[in-house]
């Protein structure tokens, strides 16, 4: 009876890591899709000299957030 257990719980064990593995690989998978796209809506420059700022197709323009210089006083 022991062994019928040890055979189950192992069959438990390699479904589990099985899933595990293809939920690790459509992790990779959509990070690597999510960065490529991404990384085709940063600003860049060609040789000339011109800068380039791509569109979202809602004609939206994306832009870093940067943090103002100093906070902004309240109003008296």
């Amino acid at each position: 009876m022991s062994e019928i257990k040890q055979t189950a719980r192992l069959g438990a064990l390699a479904i589990a890591a099985a899933w595990l593995l293809v939920a690790a690989l459509l992790y990779l998978g959509f990070d690597t899709v999510e960065q490529h796209r991404q990384a085709k809506l940063r600003p860049y420059a060609l040789g000339s000299g011109e800068l380039v700022i791509p569109r979202q197709r809602d004609a939206m323009v994306l832009r870093p957030r940067q943090p103002q210089a100093a906070p902004a006083a309240p109003p008296r």
